[in-house]
């Protein structure tokens, strides 16, 4: 399968998974994540009021070195250099902590900007990595926190 299938393939999920959401009220991280199956996944960042709203991302067996691309989609709304980091505070409601160096021991920065910051996933230590997704409102610089989870599978 291609990239570009995988994109379209990951893309059609987000749109048919962001209409199930919207309506239930679940919080869209919480919900069950989408697979990442190719060499390249697209993760979309919305806004629904002050809230952020993307979703948990399962890496496909095996998937490594993948390129994980964060499209914040939300006029108003900028990413920052520290948008995409771990979630190393301590546990609460069932968020976990990960430590910066689990964080840096399988992702790296490749690079960022107002609307989109990418990062590649090694893939190679199993377990799930908790992270924060930081929006800010270019108006105010007020910031806006999501706090989703990357499931390594190698």
């Amino acid at each position: 399968m291609s990239t570009r299938t995988n994109r379209h393939t990951i893309a059609l999920a987000v749109i048919v998974f962001g209409i199930a959401a919207a309506g239930s009220g679940i919080r869209v991280a919480d919900a069950q994540p989408i697979p990442c199956p190719g060499a390249s996944c697209d993760v979309v960042v919305t806004m629904e009021g002050t809230t952020p709203r993307a979703y948990d991302l399962q890496m496909g067996k095996g998937n490594k070195n993948a390129e994980i691309v964060w499209k914040l989609q939300a006029p108003g709304y900028e990413f920052r250099a520290d948008s995409i980091k771990p979630h190393t505070g301590p546990p609460s409601g069932g968020k976990q902590t990960t430590s910066q160096a689990a964080w840096d021991a399988q992702m790296r920065l490749q690079n960022n900007s107002d609307t989109t910051y990418r990062m590649k996933n090694d893939n190679t230590v199993a377990g799930t990595l908790f992270y924060d997704i930081k929006v800010y409102q270019k108006a105010t610089g007020a910031a806006y926190t999501l706090d989703p989870a990357i499931i390594n599978d190698p």
